[in-house]
Formats: C-alpha cells, structure tokens, sequence
C-alpha cells in the first residue's frame, strides 16, 4: 500500500511540535520567575544582584562642578533605604513582566493548537 505525501499532514506535525516546544518554553520561564522569587530571599537579590551597584554608589562622594563633597552619615542611609526599596521594586516589576511574558506565550501557543488540532482530526477522519 503506497502512502501519498500529504503537506496538510505535515503541517499540522510541525504546528504540533511548535506548540510542544512553545509550551515547555512558556512553563520553563514560569517555573524558573516563581523559584527565583520563593527561593531567593530580598536580602540575597540586593546582597548579589546586578542591581547592587544603587545602593553601593550610596557611600561614594557627590559630585558638583567638579568638587567632590563627602555625604552625611544621613544622607547615606536615606540613599541606601531609596536604593534598596529601588532594588527591590525593580525585582518585583521583572518578575511581573517574565509572568506577563510566559502568560502571553502559553496562550498564543494554547490558540494556535486549539485552532489547528481539531481542524486536523476532521480532515484526518
């Protein structure tokens, strides 16, 4: 018995693999934003982030026209409050956006499939 190639077959094949692809991706990228946010604490992010830099330039001296002038033992410490409510704020907006992002990815991927799938299974029968 010869089988005829079909490119509809084919095309549902790869629109299916897409979306197993595109689904372990999305739930990658979500399991890997609720880890990070439930295992690293606060302390660790400013502690060992690339954000740290905000509040370690809270020590240095400021600059005006060239003079540097020392920061008050005050100044510092309200510097390093706004830093690390700065670091921490920017932590929860990416978090938020990775969530968005794999949101928006699993629900393409999850219309994509559900127009194909059952197209597929009709022509199939």
């Amino acid at each position: 018995m010869k089988h005829k190639f079909n490119f509809l077959r084919l095309y549902f094949l790869l629109i299916s693999l897409v979306w197993i692809v595109g689904l372990v991706v999305a739930y990658g990228i979500a399991l890997q934003t609720f880890l990070s946010q439930k295992i690293i604490t606060d302390q660790e992010y400013i502690q060992w982030s690339y954000m740290n830099y905000e509040i370690t330039r809270c020590e240095e001296p400021k600059y005006v026209w060239e003079i540097s002038q020392e920061k008050t033992p005050q100044e510092i410490e309200q510097c390093k409050e706004k830093a690390t409510e700065n670091v921490i704020l920017q932590r929860n907006y990416n978090n938020k956006e990775s969530t968005i992002s794999w949101l928006l990815r699993w629900t393409l991927f999850l219309i994509l499939f559900a127009i194909h799938f059952p197209f597929f299974l009709r022509k199939e029968k």
